[in-house]
């Protein structure tokens, strides 16, 4: 069976195949394209969100930055500016935008007030990050000066271009200022600190005032330091020290009548210190003055000596507003210390000189040779004996005071003697003098000739007796006899030419030398006279006589006359003395200096030559002779900086050069001397006279000078050639600093998703050792290098803002170990669920504040070890209560009671004046009416000693204490009195004394002396006792005393001598 097959039900079938197909499709591309519409929606959104997230944190870093930041495009425009640069600047972030940076970013040279080139320009041209040079200043819109640090940073796009720059920015004022205050403190103490030291060591006056001025410059680095003298007619200055070369500056030294007046009124008249924070506006008339020299405050603090003022400590600074409460604390408290030093050197000078006059007066009493006595009035025991009635009498002192004179004088019965000295105790006669006999303890007698006076003191009565031994006066006769002739066998053997004349010219008698030098024989030398031995027509033969008229003795050249009559050079010493009849006489030395003449002609051509050649030498050359320079070159005086050779003469070569070389010196003199060879040049340095290190090279040659060795030393400045290298390595090192330019550390690290540093400033590896690549690869190296002690501040830390952005100190470990401290300051950035995804932080180092604070904490301890182990007793009292507040050491040892007792005790249980006088006492030194007191003082044992107090006010947190150093002068004073009988019986003894120096100028004569000379202690002193020569003695009489005296042996004998009126007279002389 065949089927038939239907046509239109297949085609019907296809076409619905066909449309569930096409139906499908259309459902799966709009399923499709649907799908991929939200795709790419999503995307976008994520995209957008990443971008608002990325912009909000941008605008947060932004605002809240502690540091001023600017953003610009790649014009310089300005596009955004934070709350801070705002404040800065002056400008609003809307007035600014789109306007030029150098119209809003003004910054000039802090030093040389020239325009800076703006950071901008320099990242634009560089492409790198840039810093601002030191000392930079920014104009904000109204005016105002602000100091700043900044650097500037490119910001590139994807493609690496250049679309704009940042620029960071911070304003340094209040870190100047504090680090300035820090700085200005620790000079302040070391100020203090030194001027202390300085007050310990050094004894002498201006040596002291000098030091402390230039302690001041150095240490406390003012540039001008001074103390000057003042009273009601003006100031004058008495030590001065600048801390450069300029002449002292005319503000004092030419009397400005503003400034003297104004220190007269605050200090001469108010009694207090001047402190002048602002010169220019104080004295308008002095402003070219002040800005010369770029003065810009000014202090004077009062010095008091004997509770007077009398001098002011003045101290210039550069700085407006130098002096504050602080300073001005501690330097009154220094001015005090100068005070009471001051006070203790003059009543050091005081007793060191009554003492030294107290202990030769009872020196020349216990060794002279006279016999000195004091025996009592009404027993005639002997009380006291010098040494030379011991070595005389040849008993000791034991001996003699169980004697009394009739036991030495076996010439006189008791009743004799009383009655010798009756007069004297009736006060009929002041004086008793007369000769005798003493027996010596071997009863060998020998003749003494007495002087005897009453002396009366406290109820008290004594003779006392001055012998002296009349046994040498023969002896010195016959010496005299010697002498003669042993003068009278060198005039005839000696080789130059002696004669005796008059002084009218008349010759007596010539020895045998002048015959051989005039060529003529004594007669007709004799005969011929003055003239016809000396060229009358020399005209400096007049003046000599003149000379010789005036002042009794001539020495120098003249003319002589040969027989023949040439003439010929002549040394002449010639001087005016009496003979016994009282008449003028005149000895003559003459000299012939011919062939001396024609030596010194010839030595003096060869060294004009030698020396011409030296003077004229570019060289620097100069003669070392056993280590005095005793000749320098033009060219050496110029290289050292002196204006005279006097500078340079007489220094030794070390004080020349710079210690550095003081052993390589020695080494090349040593080695010069020894083997008489020239060492090779070699580089040293030399010390200017201005203070100014210069490099040379140096030779030097050993050369016969005289009898000895000399050096030659030649220089030669190499300073150029130093400079030249020096410059080189300046430069390169300020291309190496430009590189290595950092300013603080700016990080970002991030939480989520991971932790990573994300951002690290350069500056990375100067502030850690660490660069930054090195923190992009270790995610915890920001803890690692955390020091142990410091990281629980770290894990502290909450997640609350406010807390995170507080600062935190931390100390970090760096790269080489070091340890620094830091300062940071955290920003932290959330997303929109709150979750902490990132800090943004600054980190600075402070460390060199760190140790300012650590330095200011040691000085503090140093002054208390100054208080607490000096050798002289100090105490800090509470002037409100008498309580002590502390004590030293010495203190403790003094007293007798330890350091914690004293603390608990009242001045009133250790002075003797009673509460209300204490009081006042102590009130005195408040208002420092008074410094200076003497005291008596209870010790733990019940013992009273007398004390010398020092006492200053000083000022600790705000009260006052009294600061007072005692010393124990209980034995002084005990000496003193002893002393006092002795010097009394020097005083009113009958014999006349003096004292000499060991030149022979008086320092001392008793009222005898003035008696019988006629002079004066004024007229006297100071004299040489040649004013009494009568022109008796020879000088060979007075040489011979004079070396005997000066080779500590006695010298007896008999002088005639003359007085202020002319009038001659003998006395018996030891």
């Amino acid at each position: 069976m065949v089927a038939k097959v239907d046509k239109s039900e297949i085609f019907s079938e296809l076409y619905f195949r066909a449309g569930i197909i096409t139906a499908f499709v259309i459902i799966l591309i709009i399923t499709t394209s649907t799908g991929l519409f939200w795709i790419y929606h999503f995307k976008q959104r994520n995209i957008y969100r990443t971008l608002w997230e990325a912009e909000e944190e941008y605008k947060i870093t932004l605002y809240s930055i502690g540091d001023a930041v600017i953003t610009t495009d790649k014009k310089g425009r300005i596009k955004h500016l934070n709350p801070v640069a705002e404040e800065l600047t002056g400008w609003r972030e809307k007035d600014a935008k789109e306007k030029e940076l150098e119209l809003i970013f003004k910054i000039i040279n802090e030093e040389t007030r020239e325009k800076v080139e703006s950071p901008v320009k320099k990242v634009f041209r560089e492409g790198l990050v840039v810093g601002l040079a030191n000392h930079t200043l920014l104009i904000s819109k109204d005016g105002r000066e602000y100091p700043i640090a900044d650097n500037g940073a490119p910001i590139k796009n994807e493609k690496g271009e250049l679309v704009g720059v940042v620029l960071v920015f911070r304003d340094q004022t209040e870190e100047r200022k504090s680090r300035n205050e820090i700085i200005k403190l620790n000079r302040i103490y070391a100020l203090l600190s030194n001027t202390n030291q300085a007050i310990v060591r050094i004894k002498n006056k201006q040596e002291l005032l000098n030091e402390i001025c230039r302690i001041a410059v150095e240490d406390g680095k003012f540039p001008l330091a001074m103390i000057g003298n003042i009273d009601k007619d003006g100031f004058e200055i008495s030590s001065i020290v600048k801390s450069d070369n300029n002449k002292i500056s005319n503000i004092i030294d030419k009397g400005d009548n503003a400034i003297i007046e104004c220190i007269k009124k605050e200090i001469f008249e108010k009694d207090k210190y001047l402190v002048i924070n602002e010169l220019e506006k104080k004295f308008a008339n002095c402003i070219n003055i002040i800005n010369e020299r770029r003065y810009k405050s000014a202090g004077f603090f009062a010095i008091y000596l004997d509770n007077n003022l009398t001098s002011i400590f003045c101290l210039f600074s550069t700085e407006t507003d130098f002096f504050n409460n602080e300073e001005i604390i501690l330097l009154e408290e220094m001015s005090a210390d100068i005070s009471f030093a001051l006070d203790f050197m003059k009543s050091e000078e005081k007793r060191i000189e009554g003492q030294r006059l107290n202990e030769l007066l009872n020196f020349t009493i216990e060794n002279s040779v006279n016999e000195i006595y004091l025996f009592n009035a009404e027993t005639l025991r002997f009380k006291y004996a010098n040494q030379g009635a011991i070595n005389n009498l040849k008993y000791t002192i034991e001996e003699l005071q169980e004697l009394t004179p009739l036991d030495i004088k076996p010439e006189y019965t008791r009743d004799e003697f009383v009655r010798m000295i009756t007069p004297l105790l009736n006060h009929e006669k002041i004086v008793e003098n007369f000769r005798t006999f003493h027996r010596r303890a071997d009863k060998t007698d020998y003749p003494v000739e007495v002087i005897l006076q009453l002396i009366e003191r406290e109820n008290e009565k004594v003779f006392l007796a001055v012998i002296q031994d009349i046994t040498e006066s023969q002896k010195i006769e016959i010496a005299l006899e010697e002498s003669k002739e042993r003068f009278k066998m060198v005039v005839d053997n000696s080789l130059d030419a002696v004669l005796l004349t008059t002084p009218d010219g008349r010759i007596l008698n010539v020895n045998k030398a002048g015959e051989k030098i005039f060529g003529r024989t004594e007669d007709e030398i004799c005969r011929l006279g003055r003239n016809g031995i000396i060229d009358p027509t020399d005209p400096r033969l007049e003046e000599a006589l003149e000379i010789r008229k005036k002042t009794g003795i001539f020495y120098g050249e003249l003319t002589g006359l040969r027989h023949d009559g040439t003439k010929f050079p002549i040394e002449v010493s010639t001087v005016l003395f009496y003979d016994k009849e009282e008449k003028e006489k005149t000895s003559m030395v003459i000299r012939d200096i011919s062939e001396q003449r024609i030596a010194e002609r010839m030595l003096k051509e060869s060294e004009e030559r030698y020396r011409t050649l030296i003077e004229i030498s570019p060289d620097s050359i100069f003669i070392n002779h056993n280590y005095n320079v005793i000749y320098i070159n033009p060219s050496g005086l110029k290289l050292f900086g002196a204006e005279r050779a006097d500078q340079i003469i007489g220094k030794s070569p070390l004080e020349l050069f710079h210690p550095d070389f003081h052993d390589t010196i020695k080494n090349r003199i040593s080695r010069m001397v020894k083997e008489n060879v020239s060492v090779p040049a070699i580089e040293e340095k030399i010390i200017r006279l201005d203070g100014k290190v210069v490099d040379v090279e140096v030779t030097a040659t050993p050369f016969q000078f005289g009898c000895e060795n000399a050096i030659q030393v030649i220089l030669r400045d190499i300073t150029e050639k130093k400079r030249a290298a020096d410059a080189i390595k300046k430069s390169e090192d300020k291309y190496r600093r430009l590189a290595e330019n950092a300013q603080d550390l700016i990080y970002r690290y991030e939480f989520l998703p991971s932790r990573r540093f994300s951002y690290v400033s350069p500056s990375a590896l100067k502030i850690t050792g660490y660069t930054p690549e090195e923190h992009y690869s270790d995610p915890e190296l920001g803890l690692k290098i955390i020091h142990p002690e410091d990281k629980q501040l770290i894990k502290e830390m909450s997640t609350d803002a406010e807390i995170i952005k507080a600062p935190i100190v931390l100390r970090w470990l760096k790269k080489d170990g070091t340890v620094i401290w830091t300062e940071q300051r955290n920003h932290p950035i959330y997303n929109e669920r709150n979750e902490l995804i990132a800090l943004e932080g600054i980190a600075r180092d402070i460390t060199s504040r760190i140790l300012m604070q650590e330095e200011i904490k040691r000085n503090e301890e140093k002054f208390r070890n100054l208080f607490e182990n000096h050798s002289a007793v100090k105490l800090l009292i509470d002037p409100d209560t008498g309580n002590i507040i502390d004590a030293n050491r010495a203190a403790s040892d003094f007293y007798g009671w330890t350091k914690d007792e004293l603390k608990k005790m009242n001045m009133s249980q250790i002075n003797m004046l009673n509460e209300e006088e204490l009081m006042v006492e102590m009130n005195k030194v408040r208002n420092r009416e008074k410094t200076h007191f003497e005291m008596k003082h209870k010790k733990a044992d019940g013992s009273i000693r007398d004390v010398d107090v020092y006492s200053s006010k000083t000022i600790i947190e705000g009260k006052e204490y009294l600061h007072s150093i005692i010393h124990d002068i209980t034995d002084k004073k005990l000496t003193e009195i002893q002393l006092q009988l002795l010097s009394r019986s020097v005083e009113q003894g009958p014999v006349s004394i003096f004292i000499t120096d060991v030149n022979g100028n008086i320092e001392y004569a008793n009222p005898k002396f003035c008696e019988v000379t006629g002079y004066s202690l004024e007229e006297i002193k100071g004299k040489n006792p040649k004013i009494l020569k009568s022109g008796y003695h020879t000088n060979e009489f007075y040489k011979r005393m004079w070396d005997t005296l000066l080779s500590k042996n006695n010298f007896v004998c008999e002088m005639k001598n003359k007085k202020k009126n002319g009038e001659l007279f003998w006395e018996s002389a030891v």
